[in-house]
């Protein structure tokens, strides 16, 4: 005999329940992480400043000063592999700084060597499978995309193989998928809002040249819109630069501080 109304009230408390648990992971983790940035923030700031925003800073140099000159994208493409390989040390260091605590930045970029290319190989990994899932279905692209979010933390933190951090990272989510789904889901609403919101100016000062008769070369500098507003456009752009590199940075904190509660849990 089935009971819908029961059944209803039992799904309205589940729902509830969920976004309650939801609700409160997602604000422990997120007030951790912004406490883990003060207690750590020289060494962090060190190394977004040295990782991620002077590497932004040089393409910005190289576009305005070389785009539509012989060798431009050669030092583009260079510029952006250095600000990849950068970008590695910087998450691992990250990791590395607030979980063992008390580093400088010069031993944060060298105890992050070694794992380099173990991050390189897992990315290359995790890549390639959930390509093959989200061709096969798009759901369980999805579903294996959540299991395996910590991968990369095990990697780091327990040196563990790509094998067993892919399994270790799927049973840590396991029976909370819906739970770390909805606290990312909300982190990556709040990280777009506040992007959106800063590239409101850019957006305003962005003339309708770029889409004229100058011609398709034009549009593939990413900077073309500095050169019109030299001064405000460099301020905006700078500004934005150190809204991504924060951005960055924290979602590594919030990712660390999410594995650590998974794990308390258990």
């Amino acid at each position: 005999m089935h009971y819908p109304i029961k059944n209803e009230v039992t799904n309205k408390f589940i729902n509830k329940h969920l976004l309650l648990s939801i609700m409160t992971s997602f604000g422990e983790v997120f007030g951790n992480s912004i406490n883990d940035f003060k207690d750590n923030f020289r060494t962090l700031f060190s190394l977004g400043f040295i990782g991620m925003f002077i590497p932004a800073l040089l393409l910005l140099i190289v576009s305005l000063s070389m785009f539509g000159r012989s060798g431009y994208w050669l030092v583009f493409g260079l510029l952006t592999l250095v600000s990849i390989v950068l970008s590695i040390y910087v998450s691992v260091g990250t990791l590395l700084t607030v979980h063992r605590g008390n580093m400088s930045v010069g031993d944060a970029f060298r105890e992050a060597s070694p794992y380099f290319w173990k991050v390189v190989a897992l990315s290359i990994v995790l890549a390639l499978l959930l390509l093959v899932l989200f061709i096969l279905l798009i759901i369980p692209g999805i579903i294996f995309m959540i299991y395996w979010m910590f991968a990369s933390l095990f990697l780091i933190i327990e040196n563990k193989r790509i094998g067993e951090c892919l399994d270790a990272s799927k049973q840590l989510v396991k029976g909370r998928w819906w739970r770390v789904f909805g606290c990312y889901l909300l982190l990556m609403i709040i990280v777009i809002v506040v992007s959106l919101i800063t590239t409101i100016p850019r957006t305003m000062m962005t003339s309708d040249s770029a889409f004229d008769d100058v011609g398709l070369l034009a549009n593939m500098n990413p900077y073309s819109w500095v050169s019109d507003n030299p001064l405000w456009g460099s301020i905006i752009s700078i500004i934005e630069m150190l809204l991504n590199m924060f951005i960055g940075l924290f979602m590594v904190l919030f990712g660390y501080n999410f594995y650590v509660g998974l794990k308390k849990e258990r």
